[in-house]
């Protein structure tokens, strides 16, 4: 299944592919991208040094993430080829501990740290947009507050936080969502049997 996944994402992009692993057990899985000569693996957690002579002997180029000088120190040392640092601001996953604005301290960026606090959730100025309930009780919902609209939601829905995101210049049709589900799942079964055919194909190589 591993294997299929990256030659799913070799199908998909028709380009170099990275993949990107959280430090788990994953040995069994970056092993199959090191098989695969994937592009590049960048990884997060934990010490990635174990993997970077295979990766670089199959041409791959390592990536880290790190949130202190001390993880970038090691990861220099363990020859990565990139070092991300993260900020405090990352979202899921964060190690840093710091705020990138520390360092980049440009003529905006100074302006823009010292306006920070207008754009937090808690400003009282906002006018109520709607209502929703929660716990049987019903709150106001101020604009820009980061809360998306519940089933119970009413007033300005539109301008409530929607968590749509850069997905929705994508959508450019309305369709049920039984056709959809059916269509994905037509297009996940004919990817696997066609992947399937080329690992066994590789294999018999």
């Amino acid at each position: 299944m591993r294997r299929l996944s990256v030659w799913f994402g070799f199908s998909l992009k028709r380009k170099p592919v990275k993949l990107f692993v959280l430090h788990f057990p994953h040995r069994a899985g970056i092993q199959v991208c090191i098989d695969e000569r994937v592009a590049a693996l960048s990884f997060f957690w934990g010490d990635p040094s174990e993997f970077v002579p295979a990766a670089h002997a199959a041409g791959i180029a390592v990536l880290h993430q790190v949130g202190s000088v001390e993880a970038a120190v090691r990861a220099q040392q363990a020859g990565v080829d990139v070092i991300i640092a993260q900020g405090v601001e990352a979202g899921g996953h964060v190690a840093g501990e710091v705020s990138p604005w520390c360092f980049l301290r440009t003529r905006f960026v100074r302006e823009w740290v010292d306006r920070e606090t207008e754009t937090q959730d808690s400003r009282s100025d906002e006018p109520v947009i709607g209502h929703t309930v929660i716990g049987g009780a019903e709150i106001p919902i101020q604009r820009f507050v980061s809360m998306p609209p519940n089933i119970h939601a009413t007033g300005d829905i539109k301008l409530m936080s929607l968590l749509a995101g850069q997905s929705v210049r994508l959508v450019d049709e309305i369709r049920p969502a039984a056709e959809i589900l059916r269509e994905t799942v037509n297009g996940a079964e004919r990817l696997i049997r066609e992947l399937s055919a080329k690992v066994h194909e590789s294999g018999r190589a």
